[in-house]
């Protein structure tokens, strides 16, 4: 049962790097995107450029962020294998609760609430599901004072063809600098840690087809919100 909790440097080292990868592949993108926007907009913006060297300067920035993410892009195509999920019928209530199992013998210092009624099964792999939900929830664990707290995890059907997956902690929260880079590859706010479990857990979900997103405010905990597709 131990094989659920990740490990960075655990048998399934090669597939977490893949999504590593594949992440800081879209982060990269991302970035690109943004530069070659704000290059464009310089352009227009400028209200004269007789000789053209702001345009030549513009094209340089554009073509090398073009090639660049390029590279990121090629990355993401290699890794795309490794970390395609395995097509089958998922029982997300019985995984949750295998990995609170294991993470509730490591931690009894946290209260666990668990309501999985609610949940649909989804169409994925459990092989990465159960590593994904083991760093959201020791995620919300170190976010918890140092004596301990509770966790809520709970199903809710809002909308016919989708389900979401609420995981809240009663940790010191996050201000809406630190929520915006939560997701981020290596960022971290915990001295001595790598900072990619919520990168690594994003890029599972994503590769399911669902969406992750933080709520949070200091001193009022974090509720992370997953949401899936219904399997019809």
């Amino acid at each position: 049962m131990a094989k659920h909790v990740p490990s960075t440097y655990g048998p399934d080292r090669e597939r977490q790097l893949a999504h590593l990868a594949s992440s800081v592949g879209h982060h990269i993108i991302n970035a690109f995107s943004a530069v070659v926007s704000n290059a464009e907009i310089l352009l227009l913006s400028s209200p004269s450029d007789a000789d053209g060297e702001l345009a030549s300067m513009v094209d340089v920035i554009v073509n090398v962020s073009v090639k660049a993410s390029g590279v990121a892009r090629r990355l993401i195509d290699f890794t795309r294998q490794s970390t395609k999920p395995v097509e089958e019928l998922v029982d997300l209530g019985g995984i949750i609760r295998e990995v609170v199992s294991e993470l509730g013998k490591a931690h009894p210092q946290v209260s666990w609430s668990v309501d999985c009624r609610a949940l649909t099964p989804m169409s994925g792999d459990p092989e990465q599901l159960r590593p994904m939900f083991a760093y959201l929830l020791l995620n919300a664990i170190e976010a918890l004072p140092a004596g301990g707290g509770r966790i809520a995890i709970r199903g809710l059907v809002e909308q016919p063809e989708w389900t979401t997956l609420l995981i809240e902690d009663e940790g010191a929260g996050m201000d809406a600098i630190v929520q915006e880079q939560a997701l981020e590859p290596f960022f971290t706010t915990k001295p001595g840690r790598l900072g990619i479990g919520l990168c690594l857990a994003n890029s599972i979900w994503r590769r399911h087809g669902g969406t992750l997103a933080i709520s949070s405010q200091p001193g009022r905990g974090t509720t992370l919100r997953l949401t899936y597709r219904r399997v019809s």
